[in-house]
């Protein structure tokens, strides 16, 4: 009887969803140390999380931009998800419509960008770095 060849596994620190759980994690930390007396940016309530603007499925570039995270509480952040287009268009008011274009742009340039363990592992490793207070 032929044994099947195994194929070695990963190291668990060398996996893609391993780095981006991790960096996803230090951003939304960062944010809530930066925007939890600020509030939501849509309404007057508490700060809950770290909205991705433009979604990490369509931007691996933006996913961890600044300019792409919007400050939101439960509530906003629950409409978006739910299907009301309302939280975009006030989140465009709030910012302008030069922070859209240009976010556009930088989204529409680096479209095929796609990033390996080492990639992720990389933007942890920064993210680590960062205090509240450089981050603007």
């Amino acid at each position: 009887m032929i044994k099947p060849i195994n194929k070695p596994k990963k190291k668990r620190n060398q996996t893609i969803g391993f780095w981006a759980r991790k960096a996803d994690k230090k951003i939304q930390e960062l944010g809530r140390q930066m925007h939890e007396k600020k509030g939501c940016l849509i309404c007057p309530n508490p700060y809950s999380c770290l909205h991705h603007f433009y979604p990490k499925s369509q931007s691996t570039h933006l996913r961890y931009n600044w300019r792409n995270l919007i400050p939101v509480c439960v509530g906003c952040h629950l409409k978006h998800h739910s299907g009301d287009p309302e939280i975009h268009i006030k989140v465009i008011e709030v910012l302008g419509e030069a922070w859209l274009e240009n976010l556009t742009a930088e989204r529409n340039a680096n479209r095929y960008i796609t990033g390996g363990y080492s990639y992720y592992r990389s933007i942890y490793e920064n993210l680590e770095k960062i205090t509240p207070y450089k981050v603007s």
